[in-house]
């Protein structure tokens, strides 16, 4: 404990203020007043100025007892340097730093940590009410932040799979083309993969394994491809010219024929999968060819010679059985060999010549 030196007047003083304020009996009263007698004669051989220099710092020292009596009980009336308690609010400029905005603060309040400042509880609470509001609500944010990070993180992923059917199905703006297609299609993976069936014919008493499509002159020279002769020379060519892109033709008008038929066919597939739209063709074509045949006494009889095989050199022949063992890269060589395409196409220019070359047209 602190020990406090004091003169005997300030001893007695304080000693009467707690006699006072206990109830002292007449005894004690009395002590302290006898007391008192013989200090008050020492004061009054006290200079003026040494007395009031005296009954000042009296003063401070009672000042400085009392707060720290009343500061046992609750806010002081009086800082220990002897100045006001007030009520002070402080500014919004200082609101965020402080906690709390009103306090009970000595008037001569320096920030010096001499003199008394305590806030009041019904400001702290009221500090802490709106802290706590201000935490929900970050907590909240939070939530919906962490809930909208996760929402974007799904469309990303969305996106990213759109865009990359869209591109596959439209590549970029001004090259759609055959070959865009072509490298992105997987035409080729039931033959590459052996899952296709299995294909064996005879044109000009040559053997091929493998079927062909019949294209233009932007696809490449594969053994799959059979193109038109852009610049035919001789009457076999023209002839095998004229029969491709008819053909090629009749396949096309086949097509738009089902797009006008059907507007499941015309539109776009949108983005289903690789059966479902092979089940829609198919579903398309029989209902088509049920429908022609349903009304076939409206369609003039055709001569459909031309598309019986009669006795020629050419055969084929189908199975359906896949393989086990397949070797992809074999397989995929001869897809590409441009040798296999030379003789295709010069063994096919003989059979339509041989067929069809024989008599005018």
């Amino acid at each position: 404990m602190k020990r406090v030196q004091a003169t005997w007047r300030e001893v007695i003083g304080l000693c009467d203020a707690r006699c006072r304020r206990r109830n002292a009996t007449p005894i004690q009263s009395s002590i302290f007043h006898q007391i008192d007698d013989v200090v008050r004669s020492h004061r009054a051989e006290m200079d003026p100025a040494e007395e009031r220099r005296h009954s000042k710092k009296q003063k401070d020292h009672c000042n400085m007892l009392g707060f720290v009596a009343d500061s046992q009980y609750g806010v002081p009336r009086r800082c220990a340097c002897g100045g006001r308690i007030i009520d002070e609010v402080r500014g919004k400029e200082d609101y965020d730093s402080l906690t709390g905005k009103r306090f009970f603060t000595c008037v001569n309040y320096e920030d010096d940590g001499l003199h008394y400042r305590h806030p009041w509880v019904v400001g702290v609470q009221e500090e802490n009410k709106r802290l706590s509001k201000r935490l929900h609500e970050a907590e909240q944010v939070m939530k919906g932040v962490w809930k909208l990070n996760k929402r974007i993180e799904d469309l990303e992923v969305q996106v990213t799979t759109l865009s990359e059917q869209v591109d596959y199905l439209t590549v970029e703006v001004g090259t759609l083309n055959d070959i865009n297609v072509l490298d992105r299609s997987p035409a080729f993976d039931d033959i590459l993969q052996g899952r296709a069936p299995k294909v064996k014919f005879k044109v000009n008493n040559h053997t091929y394994r493998m079927a062909y499509y019949l294209t233009d002159e932007i696809y490449p020279n594969w053994a799959t491809f059979i193109q038109s002769i852009k610049l035919p020379q001789g009457p076999k060519a023209e002839l095998f010219a004229e029969r491709q892109e008819s053909t090629r033709k009749d396949v096309e008008r086949a097509f738009r024929v089902l797009q006008s038929r059907f507007a499941i066919v015309k539109n776009t597939a949108l983005l289903w999968d690789k059966e479902k739209i092979g089940k829609i063709m198919r579903t398309c074509v029989i209902l088509h060819n049920m429908i022609v045949e349903d009304e076939q006494h409206r369609y003039i009889q055709i001569d459909t010679s031309e598309f019986e095989s009669g006795e020629s050199s050419r055969s084929s022949k189908v199975k359906s059985r896949e393989s086990v063992n397949v070797p992809m890269l074999t397989i995929r060589n001869q897809i590409r060999d441009p040798y296999i395409h030379e003789r295709l196409k010069a063994d096919l220019v003989e059979n339509v010549w041989e067929k069809y070359g024989n008599h005018d047209e």
